[in-house]
């Protein structure tokens, strides 16, 4: 035998056959992975598997003791992934993965000042993304965004900070649900969002992803009923009669009612009769528009407390400031 086998095998065994005059005519060789490589083979392809199975969500343990008189609202407003702002202009930097910075930040900050409550609500309350596709305009009115990057990172990295927020959530409540509104800059990359989360998350059942395609969302728990809506399709004077239309069941059953709201970037808050209705700010910095138009607003992150039978009894703020150093 002349030519060998190629690593990782070895030979196994060699047949020879012979003509009629009993020279050899031909040779077969028969060969196997050697002993030394069958583990370092078998190592590789695991490895394989493993490739394939990244992204799979790895469960989070369930805190040891929650109170279930306790909901802690993880209230995320207009976060604007994809927006660029530049400081010379605007007053402040803004870019994809100072959004992600600070989101992951705010979210850290308030689960560490949250209770352990059973139930864990986060309300992400519209414009998730800044640009809903690679035109980079408002779908309804056609104005051309400030964006920064492309469309597929914005998402990515969209998914990705929604992901880390339910992974920490997880780990101070039994239960989380997670409500993705869809705001009038991202009216359906925002149920694409919200679809893809359902899937990573359909075999955890302490998740609940909230993928209903109405534009308003309802929440009770115990005496209190919680509402949201990005706050572009309505006046907010109209919301508490809706909230009583949509839900007459639970508008009777509960005393302390809320409406959540984003879109107008301040805060703004107003008691009707039998309902309070509260838009929230941003951690978002200004565009080049809404700075030349003169719009100015804190930014920060809430989380709100409520118990089952008393209605909101807390609030904590993660402020622009906690989580850069600079006031804005």
């Amino acid at each position: 035998m002349v030519n060998p086998v190629p690593a990782p095998f070895v030979v196994k065994g060699v047949s020879t056959y012979y003509g009629k005059d009993g020279n050899p005519v031909g040779q077969w060789v028969k060969s196997r992975i050697g002993d030394g490589e069958q583990w370092r083979v078998l190592q590789e392809w695991v490895d394989g598997l493993k490739e394939d199975a990244r992204g799979v969500l790895k469960p989070v343990k369930a805190p040891k003791a929650c109170n279930d008189d306790l909901l802690s609202a993880y209230v995320i407003g207009d976060p604007h992934f994809g927006l660029y702002s530049w400081g010379e202009e605007t007053g402040a930097d803004f870019d994809l993965s100072e959004a992600e910075r600070l989101t992951k930040a705010a979210i850290d900050r308030l689960v560490d000042a949250s209770p352990s409550s059973s139930e864990g609500l986060i309300v992400e309350l519209g414009d998730l993304l800044h640009a809903d596709n690679s035109t980079n305009m408002t779908p309804t009115s056609g104005n051309v965004l400030d964006v920064d990057t492309r469309h597929a990172k914005v998402m990515r990295s969209a998914l990705g900070s929604l992901r880390y927020a339910i992974s920490r959530t997880l780990s101070k409540h039994e239960r989380v649900t997670v409500w993705i509104v869809g705001g009038n800059h991202d009216p359906h990359s925002s149920k694409a969002v919200a679809m893809v989360l359902e899937a990573a998350y359909e075999n955890e059942p302490r998740v609940t992803i909230d993928t209903g395609q109405g534009i308003f969302k309802f929440f009770r728990f115990g005496k209190s009923l919680i509402s949201a809506h990005h706050g572009h399709n309505i006046k907010p004077d109209q919301l508490p009669l809706l909230m009583a239309h949509d839900r007459p069941e639970d508008w009777a059953a509960s005393i302390f009612r809320y409406w959540y709201c984003g879109h107008v970037h301040h805060v703004q808050r107003k008691e009707f009769p039998g309902c309070i209705v509260e838009h929230f700010r941003t951690l978002a910095a200004r565009d080049a528009w809404h700075t030349s138009m003169g719009y100015r607003a804190g930014r920060d992150m809430t989380l709100i407390i409520h118990h089952r039978e008393y209605g909101e009894i807390e609030r904590k703020r993660a402020d622009i400031a906690m989580l850069t150093g600079v006031a804005a």
